[in-house]
């Protein structure tokens, strides 16, 4: 059954709609069934699971405030309605605190094009929000939280900033765009990356105003997020072309100063076309995890690359391109999809992780902007590429 995407995976409906009232945050109702003001980020962001009526955010306080008179009268909250303690069990919380929880990474996505050469728009107009996660769409609703490389700004702006060096590119979508996100069950995305400022602090900050209104969360760079799911705090932090020790570690003690349980870490980094992670992506890695990361994953490169573990901590090394409106017909469209197991069991916490080989397109000829699971002779081709890329380069 497809997660209901709303926040952290609140699943069960009746917690939803007391989010929704915002005097009810501070009540014994609230507390024990672990809703936090803190932990709300969008309270207007709904998935598309959720029912059609309960869109309108009036009649969802008003069903808020009629499902607490009732639960208050005939359910377990009765009980902590007056003397704010709860029975867990009562409200189908888990007996323990163990939990196992699914984090899907994938790379560099384009919601638009580059000047002049904007093939994104026309394939929007025509398929719709759908088309372009719909090929992946069964993996990401089953996970618990997915995360992408947003690479280009998502602004109305036209003016983009003056680049060096030749030939260079600006990538900018519609702030709308935000709807492809939403109907592909993305819930964060990273901006640290060489195309999200574009066009300049207007595009920047129009980007994280899209993103903050659509209810998905976003880090890098100074920005870190940190998401609860299923009593697991999961914390993200994002730097760009760097192995700089200080920036590095300083971003993962403070997602551990936030409460993070786990901490992945992302750096957009490596040689454009390359196989083969550089230095400072092999030394950026060993310095995350020496520092307590509890992954590494990049990308930038635009083509996949090997992946291994460092004291028992995954690592890959290049996700590739994904859904991508940065090229119209890259020459290799193969991709992948790195999903991290968390589990959590007797107060300790392990993770582990395995690669969905994929495609940029369901189509080989073209990039038709709808990446696809890789199955058959072609899931076997890239998990052989991969093993002849092969990932032993740190000690």
């Amino acid at each position: 059954m497809a997660k209901l995407r709303y926040r952290f995976n609140n699943d069960i409906l009746f917690k939803m709609l007391f989010v929704e009232h915002q005097n009810l945050l501070k009540s014994p109702v609230a507390a024990a069934l672990g809703v936090r003001e803190d932990s709300i980020d969008n309270l207007d962001a709904v998935n598309p699971g959720i029912p059609p009526f309960l869109r309108n955010r009036a009649i969802r306080a008003a069903a808020a405030l009629t499902l607490a008179a009732l639960l208050a009268l005939t359910g377990p909250v009765a009980a902590f309605a007056a003397t704010g303690q709860a029975s867990p069990a009562a409200l189908g919380a888990p007996d323990s605190d163990d939990a196992s929880l699914t984090i899907s990474l994938a790379g560099d996505t384009t919601l638009g094009s580059d000047v002049g050469r904007d093939f994104f728009s026309g394939v929007y107009k025509e398929k719709g929000a759908g088309w372009f996660f719909g090929g992946v769409r069964a993996v990401f609703a089953n996970d618990d939280l997915t995360v992408v490389n947003l690479e280009g700004a998502l602004t109305d702006s036209k003016s983009h900033i003056s680049k060096p060096g030749s030939p260079v590119f600006y990538f900018r979508g519609s702030p709308g765009y935000t709807k492809i996100l939403e109907s592909g069950s993305v819930e964060i995305c990273n901006i640290a990356n060489n195309h999200s400022m574009d066009y300049g602090e207007r595009g920047y900050a129009d980007t994280k105003k899209a993103l903050k209104a659509a209810g998905i969360r976003y880090y890098g760079g100074s920005a870190i997020t940190v998401a609860e799911v299923k009593g697991v705090k999961i914390g993200f932090v994002g730097v760009q072309f760097t192995s700089s020790k200080s920036e590095i570690t300083s971003l993962i003690d403070k997602a551990k100063k936030r409460g993070a349980d786990v901490v992945v870490f992302t750096s957009h980094d490596g040689v454009e076309r390359s196989y083969t992670p550089s230095a400072r992506q092999r030394e950026a890695a060993k310095i995350a995890i020496d520092a307590g990361a509890d992954a590494a994953i990049f990308h930038h490169p635009h083509v996949i690359q090997g992946t291994e573990t460092y004291k028992g901590k995954p690592i890959a090394w290049s996700l590739g391109n994904f859904c991508f409106g940065g090229n119209s017909n890259p020459s290799d469209k193969d991709s992948m999809i790195v999903q991290l197991f968390v589990k959590k069991s007797g107060g300790k916490i392990g993770i582990s992780s395995k690669v969905i080989p994929a495609r940029i397109s369901s189509q080989d000829g073209r990039n038709d902007l709808r990446p696809t699971i890789a199955k058959g002779k072609t899931k076997s081709r890239i998990e052989k590429k991969l093993k002849d890329i092969g990932g032993d380069y740190l000690d």
